[in-house]
């Protein structure tokens, strides 16, 4: 008996250090990862360089050159931020407690902060969203109608350098958020894009909490790993304070409605997932999922029904001033058909070399096989989700994830690399799982898309698509195949 409890009482010390050492490993990870954030992505394109709208069409390639130069100094960067970022995954699958805990989020918040000084020089979609704001809550007109251009007159619409001609889609949650920092900016363009991109960064950090929680929830000592996989990603973190993409207030709101499904909050399922997609509708994919795990839980049949009549009535209600009818469905058929950078516009792309045949027809035939990929896949995670232990809470999240996935590669005609986001925090809430790991590739390849978008774009269609589709997609496909053939471990954490 002494001597097994001197071996436990030995142990403590051990384990102490090794946690110490972790710590450490994590810091060193987080100060490394910073300075290539700051000597890659921040000091080339900051703000005090490039104060205002880079017009061109590739805003990215002007700032770092025109040449191949160019292209590599940003692929090295990204290259370098994404290896430090997965050796902080794995130092963090060891590490638990408060102190870690507060390294995880503060290097989240460091990270924002500093991104916010970069231009936002791989999209000109903010321009869009300012100019959006000041349609709503400066001339109470639908950006979903009317874009920028119909304000010929205004002092920011004028300066909005791409889409000028063309309506915006989001829902009235992201037209409220952006009209607060309308408020507090002012007319300043400069002003209201650092408004922007602080919004964006502030809901990135609730979105971290949120996945260190749930991520603890669903399995104890995951919340480091949790907060590191979501807040630490260079992706997310130069997609939302650089970029100032609003694809993270529709994840946080998801991940809001998540923790409600995870606590047993029947009621408040469905009313946060109605506010999630009244930012983005894409985020409609998880509604099935939810409810579906819902029945299986058992959960109160009265309160399932009472939480879907709550959801249906705030998404009318969000929506009903926003609502024009045909406008409306033209908007999202317009959407819809636009096609680049993903496998079916590469496959159209193709098609239309060969053939010569117009390429909307092409279009209009690759689109329903799309949507019926995606069916598929969707109808087999589902009876997958359906057949897990009704205890299995981390279920619906894994089966999130690949619903997730499956939409960005076999249903998006479309894709940016800012997309990803919609993926990665829900997998940083299973830490150490295939789909973590599929998010941390997919998120790297995502980023590194930029180079054939920016310094590819006036070669010819297949070499653009192709390059774009074998940097992006082909990885992170990869390593499902790999992982079912070697065979993926269980989620890993601190506990082990």
């Amino acid at each position: 008996m002494t001597a097994i409890r001197t071996a436990a009482q030995g142990s403590w010390p051990m384990a102490s250090a090794r946690r110490c050492g972790g710590l450490a490993a994590l810091l060193a990870a987080g100060l490394a990862l910073e300075t290539v954030l700051l000597a890659g992505l921040v000091l080339p394109f900051g703000l005090w360089r490039f104060p205002g709208v880079i017009a061109a069409d590739r805003p990215l390639r002007v700032a770092l050159g025109e040449d191949a130069g160019g292209a590599l100094r940003f692929a090295v960067a990204v290259l370098a931020a994404f290896a430090l970022y997965a050796a902080a995954c794995r130092v963090a699958l060891a590490l638990h407690g408060r102190r870690a805990a507060a390294v995880a989020f503060g290097g989240c918040l460091l990270f924002a902060l500093t991104l916010t000084a970069a231009n936002p020089v791989s999209s000109h979609d903010v321009y869009h969203n300012v100019s959006d704001a000041r349609t709503v809550w400066l001339y109470r007109d639908n950006p979903t109608v009317l874009p920028p251009g119909a304000y010929p007159d205004d002092p920011i619409a004028e300066q909005v350098p791409a889409w000028r001609s063309t309506p915006s889609i989001y829902g009235p949650v992201w037209y409220a958020g952006s009209g607060v920092v309308l408020w507090l900016a002012g007319d300043g363009l400069r002003a209201n894009v650092i408004g922007h991109k602080l919004l964006t960064a502030a809901f990135l950090l609730a979105t971290v909490a949120l996945a260190m929680v749930i991520a603890g929830r669903l399995r104890p000592g995951a919340a480091v790993a949790g907060g590191v996989l979501a807040g630490w990603n260079p992706l997310l973190l130069w997609e939302t304070a650089g970029n100032a993409h609003n694809d993270i207030v529709m994840v946080c709101f998801a991940l809001v409605a998540v923790y409600a499904l995870v606590r047993g909050w029947w009621r408040a399922v469905f009313p946060l997932l109605a506010v999630a997609v009244a930012t983005k509708y894409t985020v409609l994919v998880l509604g099935p999922i939810l409810l579906l795990w819902l029945l299986r839980r058992r959960a109160p049949r009265g309160r399932v029904a009472q939480s879907l009549a709550l959801g249906g009535a705030t998404l009318l209600a969000l929506h009903l001033p926003f609502l024009t009818g045909a406008d409306t469905l033209a908007a999202l058929a317009r959407e819809a058909g636009y096609a680049a950078y993903t496998p079916a516009a590469l496959a159209q792309t193709l098609l239309w070399w060969v053939t010569r045949v117009d390429g909307t027809l092409l279009w209009h035939l690759i689109r329903p096989l799309q949507l019926l990929a995606l069916l598929a896949i969707y109808i087999v995670l589902l009876r997958r989700l359906w057949r897990a232990e009704a205890g299995c809470d981390h279920a619906p999240v894994r089966t999130a994830c690949w619903a997730t996935f499956a939409l960005l590669v076999a249903a998006c005609g479309w894709f940016g690399p800012w997309y990803v986001v919609w993926l990665a925090p829900l997998a940083a809430l299973l830490p150490g799982s295939r789909p973590a790991w599929v998010a941390v590739v997919f998120s790297a390849t995502a980023m590194l898309m930029y180079v054939p978008m920016s310094w590819l774009s006036a070669a010819h269609p297949v070499i653009v698509q192709s390059a774009a589709v074998a940097t992006a997609f082909v990885p992170p496909l990869g390593v499902i195949r790999y992982q079912r053939e070697a065979g993926a471990p269980a989620p890993l954490t601190a506990d082990g």
